[in-house]
């Protein structure tokens, strides 16, 4: 089977000439940084990895000869594909789309343009389990969420639960649009120059000794 290319050029977006570079790569999903001509970043994009069977017909009425795993076209973006502005949010889109299992190994053939995007896939994406086989559970996130009114960062939910940043932060999204925690600013630690935290204040003490 083909893999992915660790780096490549391309023009795409009407952006002119970029270098895709591969940052992370697990079979399941992957993260490229896209760089410009002048070698600043102009983003990194993280997506679920797609396999595309031998015997997948062409436009051209050909076939796919060899399996491969293409890169993500233009409509793959914002459903399996994502653009992200920085690595760390890159990073949060790789571990969702790791955590929902959403490698997939086509078993019908898929239609690929002459670029060799999927275009069509025949097969549901949703994960069904069989027939007498057993589901995994979910694993059980702690979150040390402060009673209502208290004030918290991300650094010290993932210092006070042990768990990583990605898997805090999706749940600290449910959590916000439950309107029980919201962001009320920024901070920065005193004599460094890194990224500003954000500051989230608890509404609800649900969490509070659980």
């Amino acid at each position: 089977m083909k893999k992915l290319q660790v780096e490549f050029k391309s023009s795409v977006d009407l952006c002119g000439m970029h270098t895709f570079k591969q940052i992370k790569n697990n079979g399941i999903a992957a993260i490229y940084q896209r760089i410009r001509k002048d070698g600043t970043t102009h983003s990194f994009e993280a997506f679920k990895i797609r396999v595309v069977k031998a015997g997948s017909p062409l436009p051209n009425g050909a076939v796919v000869q060899e399996d491969y795993q293409p890169y993500p076209g233009k409509s793959a973006f914002g459903k399996t594909a994502f653009s992200c502005k920085d690595l760390e949010h890159a990073e949060i889109r790789y571990e969702e789309i790791c955590k929902n299992q959403a490698h997939i190994d086509d078993n019908e053939p898929s239609e690929v343009d002459d670029e060799g995007n999927v275009v069509k896939t025949k097969r549901n994406d949703n994960i069904v389990p069989k027939k007498g086989t057993r589901g995994r559970k979910a694993k059980s996130v702690k979150m040390p969420i402060p009673k209502s009114g208290e004030k918290f960062t991300m650094k010290m939910l993932m210092m006070d639960s042990g768990e990583n940043q990605a898997i805090l932060y999706i749940r600290l999204k449910v959590l916000i649009e439950q309107n029980k925690v919201v962001a009320v600013g920024e901070a920065r630690e005193p004599h460094t120059r890194g990224k500003a935290q954000i500051v989230y204040m608890s509404n609800t003490d649900e969490f509070v000794n659980s």
